[in-house]
């Protein structure tokens, strides 16, 4: 690191914007606790689940709104693209990569959209970690109304969410400094 670096890292730190070793400490355990949370609740439903199983069962009220629904997934969200677990897994890993150097490019204060890169990256690799291990995905919330998901999905349906809010949020907001600035120059002394 530079003297100019560490000037601005100072800097930046004094006045209050957290430092980039902080904001990638916070990136990575977004992505870490996503990848634990995911993987534990799939090896929970292997053991206790058989592949195709449900429950609770039919006799059940809540069974006609929710079960957990034992389910070996090889295509991508929502069942689509059966059978092309490879190409997901060579996805999932260029996006990840992606992901990863664009957080790291980041200005510190971004935390709403590295919380959402560290929601999909850790949901990226949650499902990458199946299709290495297994061949297919295991998926097991079924909701009856929509495809059979799993925690990974849901963390990167969430994270994709927040980066799309962010991004418009952030758009907005260019929108509104590029028409202040083109009124100003358009009349650069108002009220007089």
């Amino acid at each position: 690191m530079g003297m100019i670096d560490r000037r601005r890292a100072g800097e930046s730190e004094a006045k209050g914007a957290p430092s980039r070793s902080m904001v990638t400490i916070w990136f990575a355990a977004i992505a870490l606790t996503v990848l634990a949370l995911d993987q534990l609740t799939k090896r929970i439903v292997a053991e206790h689940l058989p592949e195709g199983a449900r429950w609770p069962g039919p006799e059940h009220p809540i069974s006609s709104v929710f079960t957990f629904t034992h389910v070996h997934n090889t295509g991508m969200a929502f069942g689509l693209g059966q059978g092309r677990s490879m190409l997901f897994l060579a996805l999932a890993l260029v996006v990840t990569t992606i992901l990863v150097v664009w957080q790291w490019n980041l200005p510190p204060e971004a935390r709403l959209m590295r919380s959402a890169f560290g929601l999909q990256v850790g949901g990226a690799l949650g499902n990458a970690m199946d299709r290495v291990r297994q061949g297919w995905v295991t998926d097991f919330l079924d909701f009856q109304v929509w495809p059979v998901f799993n925690v990974a999905d849901s963390a990167i349906s969430v994270g994709v969410a927040i980066l799309a809010w962010g991004l418009w949020r952030e758009g907005r907001a260019e929108h509104a400094a590029a028409q202040a600035k083109s009124r100003l120059e358009a009349d650069p002394e108002p009220g007089v």
